[in-house]
C-alpha cells in the first residue's frame, strides 16, 4: 500500500521531464559565472581570509534570493490551475485526502528547486578552500538555505490553495515572503533608535529572529552578541511555519474547489459598484472607439494600476517613515538610496515583463487570437492597443518614481551624509535613464516572447535575461578590460568613463530589441499567434 500516492505519481511524472536537468545545469552556470566574476572584479587580496568572507557573502545573498522566492514559480499556481482547468474537484471523488494532494503537489513543484540547490551548493563551499569560512558556517547556510526554500514553497502552496487566478496567487506569494523577511527587521528598527547606527541591543534579536534573513546574518556575522541558540531556534520557527501552512492548506484544499456563491454587499458598498461601474463604462467606450484591443486588454483587476500604484507607494512611504524618524542625513545615505532604488526598479521592470507577455500568453492558449485574427483588426493595431494598455497601467507610477530620484539627484541640502552621497551621484544617473528605456524594452520583448514562448515564466526570465542581464555581462567584460587603464585617468574621468559602460551597452540593447521588435513582430503576429 502507497501512504502518499500522488506523491509517488507526482514523482515519477516529473522525473520524466527535461526541466529536472535544465534547472540543475542552469544553477550551477549562474553561480559559476557569479563565481568567475567577483574573483575577476573583487579589488581584494585574494590570499586573505577578508576575500573568502566577501565571496561567501555574495554567493549566499544571490541563493538566498533564489531560495526565497522560488516559491512564486513553483507552487504558487499548482493547485489553482487545478481549479481553473476544473479537474481538483475530479481528484476527491476518490479516496484522496487533503494532505495527499498537498503533498503530492508540494513533492511534485519543489523537485527542481530542491534539485537546483543541491547543485549550486559544491559552488558554495569553494570560498571555504580559499580561506576565512569555516565548514560549521556553509553547513548553516545549507541549513538556512533549505529552510528558507521551504519556508517559500509552504507559502506558495497555501496562497494556491485560497486564489484561483494565477497573478493573484503569484502576487499575494511575493507580498506574504516580502512581508515575512523585511517586516521583523522594520519593527526592531522602530523599537530600537541605535538598531541601525551601532552594534544593536542584546533584545534586538528578540523580532528579527522570525525573520528568514536572520539565520544568513547570523551565520556570516556571529559576532554581534546575539544568544547562540537564536540560530535554532529561527531555523525551527520557519519549519513551524511551514508545517503550518501546508497543515492549512490540507484542511482548505477539500472544500476549495467549490464555486463559492455572490455575497451580499451592504448598500454603501453597492453604491460605490455602481458608480466605479458607471465611470469604467465612460472610459470603456472611449477605449473601444480609440482601439478595441487596448480595451480588452484593460479589463480585468489584473490590467489596473492600482496594484502597482500601492507597491510604489509603500515603498515611498517606508523610506519617509525613516525620515521622520532618523533625518533627511541618514536616509539619504550612500548606501540607503541605491537600496531604494533597486526595490523601486527591480520589482517594476519584472512587473512590465509579466505584464507585457501575460495577455499574449493567456490570448494564444485559449484560442482567442483565432476571433481576433478574423475581424478587421491588423496585427500593429493589437500591439498598439497592448502598448497602449502598458503605457496606462505604469506611467503614472514610473513617472512619480523618476520625480522622486529626480529630486534627490537635484536637491542638494547641507549636511555630511548628503555630501558623501553627492560624491558618487554619477552612480545613479545611468538607472534613472535606464528604468524608461529597460521599460520600453521589456514591453517589446515580453510581447514578442509571449507569442514565442509556450509558458509565461518562460516568457518572463527570457525577456529579463534579454533585457538586463545581457547587458550587465557587456558592462562587466569593458570594465574588466578597461579597468587596468582606469587609474592612469583622473577621478572624474574614471567615474565618466563607469556610467557610459553602464549606460552604453544597456542602451544599445535595448534600442536593437526595439527595432528589431518592432520590425519583425506585426509581419510575424500572425504565424506566431495560430501556432499550436
Amino acid at each position: 500500500m502507497v501512504v502518499l500516492p500522488v506523491v509517488a505519481r507526482e514523482l515519477r511524472v516529473a522525473a520524466r521531464g527535461r526541466a529536472i536537468y535544465r534547472v540543475r545545469f542552469y544553477s550551477v552556470l549562474v553561480m559559476l559565472g557569479l563565481f568567475i566574476w567577483f574573483l575577476k572584479a573583487s579589488g581584494l587580496d585574494q590570499s586573505s581570509s577578508q576575500f573568502g568572507q566577501s565571496m561567501m557573502m555574495t554567493l549566499t545573498i544571490c541563493a538566498f534570493v533564489f531560495c526565497l522566492f522560488i516559491g512564486v514559480l513553483a507552487t504558487a499556481d499548482c493547485v489553482s490551475s487545478e481549479k481553473r482547468e476544473g479537474t481538483l474537484g475530479l481528484l476527491f471523488l476518490t479516496d484522496l485526502k487533503g494532505y495527499d494532494v498537498i503533498c503530492g503537489k508540494l513533492a511534485a513543484n519543489s523537485l527542481n528547486a530542491l534539485y537546483g540547490l543541491l547543485a549550486i551548493l559544491p559552488v558554495l563551499g569553494l570560498p571555504v578552500l580559499l580561506g576565512g569560512v569555516t565548514f560549521a558556517q556553509f553547513a548553516k547556510v545549507a541549513l538556512v538555505l533549505f529552510s528558507t526554500m521551504l519556508l517559500s514553497l509552504s507559502v506558495g502552496i497555501f496562497v494556491s490553495t485560497h486564489s484561483r487566478n494565477e497573478r493573484k496567487a503569484m502576487f499575494f506569494t511575493v507580498l506574504l515572503l516580502l512581508a515575512a523577511t523585511i517586516l521583523p527587521f522594520l519593527l526592531t528598527v522602530v523599537w530600537s533608535d541605535n538598531a541601525v547606527r551601532s552594534i544593536p541591543e542584546q533584545d534586538f534579536w528578540r523580532t528579527f529572529f522570525i525573520s528568514p534573513f536572520y539565520g544568513i546574518g547570523q551565520t556570516m556575522f556571529p559576532t554581534p552578541p546575539f544568544p547562540e541558540y537564536s540560530f535554532w531556534l529561527s531555523i525551527l520557527w520557519q519549519w513551524l511555519m511551514a508545517a503550518a501552512l501546508i497543515a492549512m492548506a490540507s484542511s482548505h484544499v477539500p472544500h476549495s474547489w467549490e464555486e463559492s456563491g455572490p455575497k451580499k454587499k451592504p448598500r454603501l458598498m453597492r453604491r460605490k459598484t455602481v458608480f466605479r461601474t458607471q465611470a469604467r463604462a465612460a472610459r470603456g467606450r472611449a477605449w473601444l472607439e480609440h482601439n478595441p484591443f487596448l480595451w480588452l486588454a484593460l479589463q480585468g483587476e489584473e490590467a489596473s494600476p492600482a496594484r502597482v500604484w500601492f507597491f510604489v507607494l509603500a515603498i515611498l512611504a517606508i523610506w519617509l517613515i525613516g525620515v521622520l524618524k532618523f533625518g533627511i542625513g541618514l536616509m539619504a545615505d550612500v548606501e540607503i538610496v541605491p537600496m531604494t532604488i533597486y526595490l523601486l526598479h527591480i520589482p517594476l521592470k519584472i512587473w512590465i515583463a509579466a505584464e507585457a507577455s501575460r495577455r499574449f500568453t493567456e490570448d494564444r492558449s485559449n484560442n482567442t487570437f483565432e476571433a481576433l485574427l478574423s475581424t478587421p483588426l491588423s496585427a500593429r493595431q493589437i500591439i498598439q492597443g497592448q502598448l497602449q494598455a502598458l503605457f496606462k497601467q505604469f506611467a503614472g507610477p514610473i513617472a512619480l518614481v523618476l520625480a522622486w530620484e529626480t529630486w534627490m539627484e537635484i536637491h542638494r541640502p547641507a549636511g555630511h551624509y548628503w555630501g558623501a552621497w553627492r560624491t558618487d551621484t554619477m552612480g545613479y544617473l545611468p538607472q534613472i535613464v535606464l528604468l524608461v528605456a529597460d521599460a520600453v524594452a521589456l514591453a517589446w520583448a515580453g510581447m514578442w516572447l509571449g507569442l514565442k514562448c509556450k509558458g509565461r515564466i518562460r516568457a518572463i526570465l527570457g525577456s529579463l535575461i534579454l533585457v538586463l542581464f545581457v547587458p550587465w555581462v557587456m558592462t562587466q567584460l569593458i570594465m574588466s578590460m578597461v579597468t587596468p587603464y582606469i587609474n592612469l585617468w583622473g577621478p572624474d574621468d574614471s567615474k565618466k568613463w563607469q556610467m557610459t559602460a553602464v549606460l552604453v551597452p544597456a542602451l544599445v540593447v535595448d534600442l536593437a530589441i526595439w527595432v528589431w521588435a518592432d520590425s519583425r513582430l506585426p509581419q510575424s503576429f500572425r504565424q506566431l499567434a495560430l501556432r499550436r
